[in-house]
């Protein structure tokens, strides 16, 4: 009755239960004959009204799932043509949602294209400011706009596309941040897309594009690379006869950003550029003709040709030179256009010049197309080019003259991109890239070369191979070389790969004996990347190879290196050979791999042992199944020698039971260099295969800590003793750090007040910066008159007589925290007098740090009252 009483009054949208209907309409169908379907009744009532409120609106978001395609048109522009902006926030949030939601299923041609209903609806969203209220209105506007079609808007107004688009582009650039205080806001990229989305259909090309280069002059780096952003979008979303007509425009915009960018070297507006710079090429060469790719790319090589033909040319190569490179590494046509139509125009410009900056430019544009060409081969696989033979002719040239650095460098990238495509070592090339490799003695330069080499090694072919053998006499005949480039050399090889390593030291084994010293700076190198790089060698060499190493006296000191490039069995094989002869073992020891029992010669010769052998015995313990006889013999608590320290490293970074067994073995190290080779994870203490992290730290600190606190007290080398309690502090918690304070603090101020101190400028350094870390962290151990009353002394003395300057700058920077923290200021008050004084004699001092830290030090204490 209540339901029949709504529909007599026109109000049934107010009876909104659907129990209730559905009991209603089957209890008195007669009386539902006028009124079979409530949610037609709902929007009968919601479209007679004048305009919509908040009610209307809760009411449509119910039922417009429910609604035919023509009651959702119907719905939906009734509430796009209602007065939106002058609705509070909530209700026209509520309002976009809702007609976004009725547009969801709605075929074209539906939507009225009259001129009354899309000035209604430009009204409606123009000057929206809410974020969140953005985020429903752009999609609606795109969605508006893709159901009308270009054709129709113009139908109904010739000045409405503008229109459309002017009431969103005005929100471009984005500049919006999102409130901190505000749960959830809305994100700054979100809004971003929806902006763009709108701004970019197809029907406003003749505004966006233009707009977006009006944009890109802005000098804000941000709103440049939104801009191209947006013109990227533009290239994408247009087919290429809409782009025809701006090509012109935009490639004039790219070549001005582009240059200005290089020389601001600005790497975000610049990977903007590349972007659009590589969508555009796919645009047209993919879906162009011939003539429409040539009249896209004519004003680049007309510009290109112009900078080659400048003496002053090679200040825009570098930018040019990019924009060649993106160009041919994104597509076949483009790269086949540049070569047939560019190159044999630059090769005429670099025969008739001897001028070394346009050469080195045209080098540069050479050096760029060939590399855009491997990048296009390496992502789309075989395609047909040839590259005339004047490029290399040209590069090959540059290099036997010489040139600057810069020059060398552009050489050798064209180079290893002339290997990359020709997929064979040739011999020139090599010849000249490994003469370059030599050559080139500014570091930067030579780093940049080697990267070349290594790209071509990183191919993992047959074209590693070769090169690396024809790399090999490229070497050993160079008539005067620098070993450290030489070792730059093989580690460019060794990086590339596992292969590359192996193959370069193969080639050069039968050089093993006549060019020692060359094939030693080698291994030197190899080793380095081999544990950087944590290779394992599954394809090594093989023991006959390994023993024309060993039969070289003089690289014995690499000869475990070499070793560790053996299989296992191979390994197990030759130490059954050798395994009574001590100090064969030594020098392959760090290179065993794991899997052997304990190696030990049947008598020991000599009471100590040496580095070598002690370097051997680390190995054992670390991976040999039972290391208990070398730890009776060596690690007992009688055993003496200066490289205990590397036999307990091996021990304590194996894990397990022995590892936690060697911990009280801690306790009769206290020389300086024992604990720091305990504690250091330098990979210099351990072999190829043997594991560097010290395990169980804070238990190794709490072990060896209280044992070097009373060595240092039974006297000795103070600074010895403090170095390595310094060194294990390093592997303390904080709240052990904290802890040692009070014990540590008096040792501080003994070694401080001592002549060692004067002489061991890194141990006080480290002393006074403990001291700074209590004072951050625990003033209370060092905040009494007697710690301060025999500190300050010292640190005055230190800070205007120390010959260290960071011990004088350190100095004054703990006296400033003496002032300024609430811990020690009431104390320093009683000594300001003396302490005055001796910063003063600091504010002379003739460095310019140790002269501001007095002065901040003045400044504190002169604040004490």
């Amino acid at each position: 009755l209540q339901f029949l009483y709504f529909i007599e009054t026109g109000n049934e949208r107010k009876y909104t239960n659907e129990k209730k209907r559905e009991k209603t309409h089957t209890y008195n169908p007669r009386k539902m004959t006028a009124h079979a379907d409530p949610n037609r009744a709902i929007l009968d009532s919601i479209l007679q009204k004048g305009e919509i409120d908040s009610g209307d609106l809760q009411d449509g978001a119910q039922i417009v799932d429910s609604l035919s395609p023509e009651e959702r048109v119907k719905l939906a522009v009734f509430v796009m043509t209602s007065p939106l902006q002058s609705m509070a926030r909530k209700d026209r949030l509520a309002a976009f949602q809702l007609a976004k939601s009725a547009l969801e299923e709605i075929d074209e041609e539906q939507l009225p294209a009259t001129s009354d209903f899309l000035l209604k609806f430009v009204a409606g969203i123009d000057g929206e400011r809410d974020p969140r209220c953005l985020l429903e209105t752009l999609p609606l506007h795109t969605r508006v706009c893709s159901l009308l079609g270009a054709e129709n808007i113009n139908s109904a107004d010739s000045t409405m596309l503008e229109e459309l688009f002017d009431v969103v582009s005005c929100y471009f650039p984005v500049t919006y941040t999102p409130p901190a205080s505000e749960k959830n806001p809305v994100q700054k990229p979100d809004l971003k897309e929806a902006v763009l989305n709108s701004c970019c259909l197809p029907m406003f090309n003749e505004h966006a594009i233009t707009f977006a280069l009006d944009k890109v002059q802005s000098p804000v780096g941000e709103v440049k690379v939104d801009s191209l952003e947006m013109i990227e979008r533009c290239c994408k979303g247009y087919p290429p006869q809409l782009l025809e007509g701006h090509i012109s425009d935009i490639w004039s915009q790219i070549r001005t950003e582009t240059l200005q960018a290089e020389v601001r070297s600005d790497s975000h507006i610049l990977k903007a550029i590349f972007s659009l710079v590589r969508s555009l090429t796919t645009v047209i060469c993919n879906y162009s003709t011939l003539d429409l790719i040539h009249s896209y790319l004519n004003p680049l090589l007309e510009g290109v040709l112009n900078m080659a033909s400048l003496p002053t040319g090679f200040t825009t190569a570098k930018g040019y030179s990019a924009l060649m490179y993106h160009i041919c590494g994104t597509h076949a046509s483009s790269l086949s256009v540049v070569v047939t139509r560019l190159l044999p125009l630059l090769s005429g410009a670099f025969s008739e010049t001897q001028d070394e900056n346009r050469r080195s430019s045209i080098i540069s544009v050479y050096n760029s197309i060939l590399g855009g060409a491997v990048e296009l081969r390496n992502g789309s696989g075989d395609f047909e080019l040839q590259i005339p033979e004047f490029v290399p002719s040209s590069v090959l040239e540059t290099v036997k003259k010489g040139a600057e650095p810069e020059t060398l460098v552009l050489c050798s990238e064209a180079l290893s991109s002339l290997l990359l495509l020709n997929g064979e070592a040739k011999t020139d090339y090599v010849t000249a890239l490994i003469k370059l490799c030599l050559d080139v003695t500014q570091a930067q330069a030579n780093k940049q070369v080697l990267m070349s080499v290594s790209r071509v090694l990183s191919s993992g072919n047959k074209l590693s191979t070769d090169v690396v053998k024809k790399l090999v006499p490229a070497l050993i005949e160079a008539p005067e070389f620098d070993l450290v480039r030489v070792e730059g050399v093989a580690a460019a090889v060794g990086s590339a790969s596992e292969g590359s390593l192996i193959t370069l030291v193969r080639e050069l084994l039968p050089h093993a004996a006549t060019s020692s010293s060359l094939f030693d700076a080698v291994l030197t190198s190899l080793r380095g990347v081999a544990l950087e790089k944590k290779y394992r060698f599954s394809e090594g060499l093989t023991t006959n190879e390994f023993l024309q190493v060993a039969n070289v006296r003089s690289l014995e000191g690499n000869l475990d290196f070499v070793f560790s490039t053996l299989q296992l069995p191979d390994q197990l094989e030759y130490i059954n050979t050798i395994r009574d002869d001590w100090s064969a073992l030594c020098h392959i020891g760090c290179g065993l791999r794991s899997g052997y029992e304990a190696l030990l010669p049947t008598e020991f010769t000599e009471p100590h042992l040496t580095e070598s052998e002690a370097f051997f015995l680390s190995s054992q313990l670390n991976k040999c199944s039972n290391p208990t006889t070398i730890i009776e013999k060596f690690l007992n608590p009688d055993s003496q020698g200066p490289h205990r320290g590397i036999l307990l490293k091996g021990l304590l970074t194996r894990g397990g039971t022995f590892s936690n067994q060697a911990m009280p073995l801690l306790k009769m190290m206290t020389d300086s260099k024992s604990v720091k080779c305990v504690f250091d994870n330098s990979k210099k203490l351990s072999g190829m295969h043997h594991k560097n992290a010290l395990l169980w730290r804070q238990k190794a600190y709490s072990c060896i800590y209280p044992a070097l606190i009373e060595k240092y007290k039974e006297g000795g080398e103070k600074g010895s003793i403090l170095e390595s309690i310094l060194t294990a502090l390093g592997s303390a918690s904080k709240t052990d750090v904290e802890a040692a304070g009070e014990t540590l603090v008096p040792i501080l101020i003994d070694f401080l007040g001592s002549e060692d101190a004067k002489k061991d400028g890194n141990t006080t350094q480290s002393a006074i910066e403990l001291l700074l870390t209590f004072m951050a962290q625990c003033p209370s151990c060092i905040s009494t008159a007697p710690v301060l009353g025999k500190l300050s002394p010292i640190l005055l003395q230190a800070a205007s007589s120390s010959p260290f300057k960071a011990v004088r700058s350190s100095s004054l920077r703990l006296l400033s925290l003496f002032a300024s923290t609430p811990d020690t200021k009431i104390i320093a008050v009683t000594i300001k007098h003396l302490v005055l004084p001796g910063i003063k004699r600091a504010l002379s001092d003739h460095k310019r740090n140790v002269r501001e830290a007095a002065a901040a030090a003045s400044n504190s204490w002169h604040m004490l009252v």
